[in-house]
């Protein structure tokens, strides 16, 4: 099975904190940054996990400053 992929661009200064939440949250997801200065992340969610991510994403994007990339709905498909 594959990851599914989702780009977001949050606050650049909320990156590692949301690197850090993501990995307490162990075989959630994996963060890449894509552009550190601009705020753009790629999350890897791993099959099977995301409902729980789209859930713990929605109840923390205030605090992410997400500026674009998470509907309402939760994110499956292409990104």
């Amino acid at each position: 099975m594959e990851s599914t992929r989702i780009k977001l661009t949050i606050n650049p200064r909320r990156i590692a904190w949301l690197k850090f939440l993501l990995d307490s949250y162990e075989g959630l997801a994996l963060l890449r940054t894509l552009d550190p200065e601009a705020g753009r992340v790629e999350l890897y969610i791993g099959p099977g996990a995301e409902e729980e991510t789209a859930g713990l994403l929605h109840s923390i994007k205030g605090g992410l400053g997400l500026v674009e990339g998470l509907s309402d709905e939760i994110p499956y498909g292409p990104f």
